[in-house]
């Protein structure tokens, strides 16, 4: 299964495991068959030809990679390594991608023979296994900012204030916002050097050992959630985990593995003075169900790291994909899409599995630059739908209220009810059974120190969406 960023583009406490076999191919054999003749142009009339015999699937195939690549979750109490449960299975170290081992959870990854595969089920210690999955990124190049304004305030945005590209809406923020904070952008990367992080992005983690955003999707959710202008929690620490590729897209193995890393530094980072809390951020999904991420997303919740996912642009029951669903009696929070007028986006999912929404049409945010991702430019902004820029909108607000209420550093129960709490009911959306109906708010959480309204301004950026003949179709 692989998955892809939630985006619509012009998106752990527990064992995980996967291996692989090494052995004897037993495919199709190559047989000569005495008494049939070869009567064809030019044959000789009495010599015999080879007749094959058509290839049978052999569930006991020992060849690697011949019953696909499989993720496997082990069972907490098992006291064996993991390496010893894939020799007992019969595979071979050779075959496997990613051990996972932290105090969330632990497993591996593996491209795995038939004969390896058909034991999964039976073999002790095995606490659930699955087919790699591919997610992906969803987004769709439009032109547009204004959600830090709809998350400060009570109803849609002002009809007055609807050039959405001039940046120039007001915000309203506490001081120092998300100071201490740790965001993991589980996603294609972070163009680090972008000048709107100001030093505060880093690389931790790169599937492909490439430490550098060749999407652009992943930049444009760090910039949401934490970038100085553009951003919500704009003192936050930013650290790429990146698990997808150029295309946006990726297999839960590689994201798994990001989890993996995640979940070690967290244990790292909360015995230091100047920890507030740690959220991660997964603009990406699948619109099927990968119950091993769903588990490893909850589990990470359940040990004090709080969550935020893209609910899918499949514009259906958020239930029915993961990470979606891993909202569903967790405190993993699934965030929908509404555009400028607080109304549900065509492509949202929908349903209980949604804990909010927030703004998610035509978001402009940090961008890197197509011509040369990893040494290119470093000012480029670009505007982009889908749930996953309504995500990094609630990635950013949680991020807000840890550097603000330091005793809910790893209470994502209370978290998940104050972001609850904090939203604003919307009406028009109140048409889908069981669906929240309400946009996320930062709203009845100003202190006294609050610096009031700010404008953000667009100066120093350049433009890489889609041009319009106006003064906001280029900033440089």
């Amino acid at each position: 299964m692989r998955f892809t960023t939630a985006t619509l583009f012009s998106l752990f406490p527990f064992a995980i495991v996967a291996a692989a076999h090494g052995g004897n191919h037993h495919g199709g054999r190559n047989d000569t068959r005495a008494g049939h003749t070869d009567w064809g142009h030019g044959g000789n009339k009495n010599s015999t030809i080879p007749v094959f015999e058509p290839l049978v699937d052999d569930p006991m195939d020992e060849t690697p990679g011949s019953g696909g690549d499989y993720v496997v979750l082990v069972d907490d109490e098992d006291p064996r390594f993991i390496e010893q449960l894939i020799q007992e299975l019969g595979g071979s170290m050779d075959t496997v991608k990613y051990v996972y081992n932290n105090t969330h959870f632990k497993g591996f990854a593996a491209s795995m023979s038939k004969h390896c595969v058909s034991q999964l089920s039976t073999f002790g210690g095995i606490k659930h296994y699955e087919e790699k999955a591919t997610f992906r990124a969803s987004v769709t190049e439009i032109d547009a900012p204004w959600g830090l304004n709809r998350v400060s305030k009570t109803g849609s945005v002002n009809e007055k204030e609807k050039n959405v590209l001039d940046l120039a809406f007001p915000y309203t923020f506490d001081e120092n916002p998300g100071a201490g904070v740790d965001i993991y952008v589980v996603d294609t990367g972070i163009d680090t050097k972008h000048i709107d992080f100001n030093g505060r992005a880093e690389f931790g983690f790169a599937f492909d050992n490439q430490k550098f955003d060749g999407n652009g999707h992943g930049t444009h959710c760090a910039g949401t959630s934490a970038s100085t202008t553009l951003g919500i929690a704009k003192n936050a620490n930013l650290i790429a985990v990146k698990v997808l590729g150029t295309d946006g897209s990726g297999g839960n193995d590689d994201i798994l593995a990001g989890l993996d890393f995640i979940a070690q530094r967290h244990e790292q980072r909360k015995t230091q003075a100047n920890f507030k809390g740690s959220v991660i951020s997964m603009s990406l999904g699948s619109d099927q169900r990968s119950s091993a991420l769903d588990q490893a997303v909850q589990e990470a919740s359940r040990r004090g790291i709080h969550v935020s996912v893209a609910a899918g642009n499949a514009g259906q029951d958020a239930c029915n994909s993961s990470p979606g669903f891993a909202s569903s009696k967790s405190n993993v929070i699934s965030v929908g899409a509404v555009d400028i007028n607080d109304q549900r986006a065509s492509f949202s999912n929908f349903g209980e599995c949604v804990t909010t929404y927030a703004p998610g049409v035509d978001i402009v945010s940090t961008f890197i630059d197509p011509s040369n991702p990893d040494n290119g430019r470093n000012n480029i902004i670009n505007n982009l739908s889908g749930t996953s820029m309504a995500c990094p909108h609630v990635t950013g607000l949680i991020a807000y209220y840890l550097g603000k209420f330091p005793e809910l550093a790893t209470n994502t129960t209370k978290m998940k009810q104050l972001i609850i709490d904090a939203s604003e009911k919307i009406a028009d959306l109140a048409n889908i059974p069981g669906d929240p109906a309400r946009v996320a708010t930062n709203l009845g959480q100003l202190s006294a120190s609050s610096t009031g309204k700010r404008e953000e301004t667009a100066t120093g950026f350049a433009s890489w969406g889609r041009k319009r003949n106006n003064k906001a179709g280029r900033r440089e």
